[in-house]
């Protein structure tokens, strides 16, 4: 990843004439081509534009690039960002509450729903204490929403070391359960 200096700084003249002069072929030029709504993703983007021109400037490496491949980098990088926040299946999940859920005239169901919530509850404590502490951690990151390679990068070993590991608990679950 690229760093350079104090990123709470005004732009210096310098950075902001570059900055006017290449905007609009830059970053519009980016949202475009991607098939993106300026209105909705300008704001996505523009702060790594801006950190692109401050680093292209600063750092004498990056001027054998095109401006356009490091700020098209930057800017990729940030809507990678957004989609991964926004697609958390957390911040997507639906929340029901079965004290306001209607069930309409038919109790059975109603019964029925409360009675498979407390199966899984209690198919889940019988499970829980046969998962080591690895497994726990990784599972509570999997139910954060968060993907196989990026639980295996923050436990520090492969995906397929992750895959592994859910494969066991998979097959613990259901020992547990039959």
């Amino acid at each position: 990843m690229l760093r350079s200096g104090n990123h709470n700084t005004p732009l210096t003249d310098e950075q902001r004439a570059f900055t006017e002069q290449h905007h609009d072929e830059v970053v519009y030029g980016f949202l475009r081509k991607k098939g993106l709504d300026a209105d909705e993703f300008w704001n996505v983007v523009i702060l790594k534009y801006l950190y692109a021109v401050r680093i292209y400037l600063e750092r004498p490496e990056l001027q054998k690039l095109s401006f356009k491949t490091v700020a098209y980098r930057q800017m990729r990088g940030a809507l990678c960002d957004h989609w991964t926040y926004l697609n958390r299946p957390k911040r997507k999940a639906p929340v029901y509450s079965l004290d306001t859920y209607d069930f309409g005239d038919d109790e059975r169901l109603a019964a029925g729903a409360v009675h498979e919530q407390f199966e899984a509850t209690e198919a889940w404590q019988s499970i829980m204490p046969l998962l080591t502490e690895k497994e726990m951690d990784s599972l509570q990151l999997k139910a954060r929403g968060y993907s196989y390679r990026e639980i295996a990068s923050r436990a520090g070993i492969t995906y397929s070391g992750i895959c592994s590991r859910f494969y066991r608990m998979r097959c613990k679950a259901r020992a547990c359960v039959a």
